[in-house]
């Protein structure tokens, strides 16, 4: 029953026939010829064609849960066998939003292959939401992200913290108040110069509106980005304050440059967390990503 699960599972995590026999390096004909056999052979259809992208049959959907669960069994075995042996192999697919894939993953990467050179790492940069959606549909097997998975198996773990502070050009600040130390006093004080802030729909850019409105304030946004580390940097080149993650501001070294102001409130902390689809799913590999993840985050 489970001898072409390989095929049939790569079709459900993409969602279509085409992109899948890309994956697996066959033709798409090939692919959906031995599928329907499959399904023959079973006796039941697995996958309702008559939607795009393509759905899962009530069948279908116990089909794929059975499969998970004879992964579950792979994998450890697979860490049984990795423990004797000690040798880890395998491939990992890691995403993240972009400021983690540039100054976070990076140095993970490096210090995890040197210690594990046989894994194989891939890395993928995507938004948020599309990201979510690789990790539930089993496109990447880590997601690095500020949300904390909630559906069905999925698990998240914290892997660091931010604090939100309101950063302003050094140019900008006048000798009496180059040592302001409360967040409240330097936004009040320095309200009219220009702002730079991430666009609506970003994480940040409502956290930054969320505590503005709490000081009553409405900047004077003259500049809107994508990413928050476009308006670090353009912070960083005197082109306006903004409100952004001190992890952001070290590790892109604007500390020489801008002036920070430590802010209050909920929506001043976020916790950036390291998630799976399904606990019970974890490989050896993706066991020993996650726990030198968290240790290097742990010095940030």
């Amino acid at each position: 029953m489970f001898e072409n699960m390989e095929y049939i599972y790569e079709v459900y995590k993409q969602k279509s026939f085409s992109k899948a026999a890309q994956q697996l390096y066959i033709s798409q004909s090939s692919l959906s010829l031995t599928i329907k056999k499959a399904e023959t052979r079973i006796g039941a259809k697995i996958f309702d064609r008559s939607f795009t992208p393509i759905r899962l049959t009530e069948f279908g959907r116990q089909y794929i849960a059975a499969i998970e669960q004879i992964k579950i069994l792979e994998n450890t075995l697979s860490s049984s066998i990795g423990d004797t042996a000690e040798e880890v192999s395998g491939t990992l697919n890691i995403g993240a939003p972009l400021f983690p894939s540039t100054y976070i993953l990076p140095k993970i990467f490096a210090a995890f292959q040197k210690e594990y050179p046989k894994v194989a790492i891939n890395s993928f940069e995507r938004t948020l939401y599309i990201l979510e959606n690789m990790l539930m549909d089993g496109q990447i097997d880590i997601l690095i992200s500020s949300t904390k998975m909630k559906k069905g198996p999925a698990k998240s773990w914290p892997l660091y913290h931010e604090h939100y502070v309101l950063a302003i050009p050094k140019t900008y600040m006048d000798k009496p108040y180059s040592s302001l130390y409360s967040g409240a006093e330097a936004l009040n004080y320095y309200k009219d110069i220009p702002f730079i802030l991430p666009r609506k729909g970003n994480d940040s850019r409502r956290r930054a509106d969320t505590i503005l409105k709490g000081y009553n304030l409405q900047p004077n946004i003259v500049l809107e980005t994508d990413q928050n580390i476009t308006a670090c940097a353009m912070c960083k080149e005197g082109l306006g304050a903004t409100i952004i993650s001190d992890i952001i501001v070290r590790c892109m070294d604007a500390q020489e440059k801008v002036a920070l102001f430590p802010l209050s409130g909920l929506e001043a902390e976020r916790t950036i967390n390291i998630s799976v689809r399904h606990e019970e799913l974890l490989s050896r590999a993706m066991d020993l990503f996650i726990k030198a993840a968290r240790d290097y985050c742990s010095k940030l």
